[in-house]
């Protein structure tokens, strides 16, 4: 059964301190400013490795000097990425889709330039071998000849999930309708990448992702000298619940230490 889309930001307090403000955004797509999130944080959990700013660095090179060659590349590669970039390209009223990815890359240059601690989420399959191979198990998993052939009936699935996604969720104040539409489209993609790769090992990585958020709370305490600080946690709209319930289950943090950032830019 789908869940709609929380649009509003939410909180979750750790039982050891501080809280967690988790902040919806989607792939590609600049927010504007009337929903970019305003509470006062202390320190940035992204979703991703630590070579995310790298990547963000040489997308932005290569899109100087030949703009709009990313999203081409990405459309190159097909499936269900270039089915979800093709549906944004027919939406007017949205900036996007963009690369680099501009919402977390906007709020990582905002942190670097006031200083904030940084924390990246999503360990290093180089140097993690239980990560290597959770995602060495995801990749055989996804290539399963069943799970292929179910990707046949992708397309009428995802334009299902998108339009009942529409109608179950409900718009924040001062969202513009095709941000809305753009919300839908993003959260069917999501959902489509979960029912590929299953229960039992998106609730693996989920617990794993979990304890190192905590992690990285519970160091951010420690940097602070305070129990009260905030850590943002930018994440794909469509997995807020998700997040939320293996924040919940989560029993042992897993200790992260914050990122060496060096201030090369502002928020946008």
């Amino acid at each position: 059964m789908l869940q709609p889309l929380e649009w509003a930001d939410a909180r979750w307090e750790d039982p050891d301190g501080g809280s967690v403000y988790l902040h919806g955004i989607l792939p590609c797509i600049v927010y504007p400013r009337e929903i970019r999130p305003r509470t006062k944080w202390d320190g940035l959990a992204l979703m991703a490795t630590e070579d995310e700013p790298q990547v963000w660095q040489e997308e932005a090179q290569a899109e100087r000097d030949s703009p709009g060659i990313n999203v081409a590349e990405a459309m190159l590669g097909g499936g269900l990425d270039a089915r979800y970039l093709d549906s944004l390209m027919l939406l007017e009223d949205i900036t996007g889709p963009n690369f680099p990815d501009p919402e977390p890359r906007r709020l990582f240059l905002f942190a670097q330039k006031n200083h904030k601690y940084v924390f990246f989420i999503e360990p290093s399959a180089d140097d993690d071998d239980d990560w290597l191979d959770l995602l060495e198990r995801q990749a055989t998993k996804i290539t399963n000849p069943m799970v292929l052939l179910k990707t046949i009936f992708q397309k009428g699935r995802y334009r299902r999930i998108h339009l009942e996604l529409s109608k179950i969720s409900k718009p924040v104040s001062g969202m513009e309708p095709e941000l809305f539409i753009a919300g839908s489209l993003a959260g069917a993609w999501w959902i489509e990448q979960e029912l590929r790769l299953g229960v039992e090992l998106s609730g693996e990585r989920d617990a794993r992702l979990a304890a190192r958020i905590r992690g990285a709370l519970g160091e951010l305490r420690n940097k602070c000298g305070r129990n009260d600080v905030v850590l943002l946690l930018p994440h794909h709209l469509g997995r807020r619940n998700e997040l939320l319930s293996a924040l919940e289950s989560s029993v042992t943090p897993e200790h992260i230490s914050c990122a060496d950032t060096v201030s090369e830019g502002e928020e946008e």
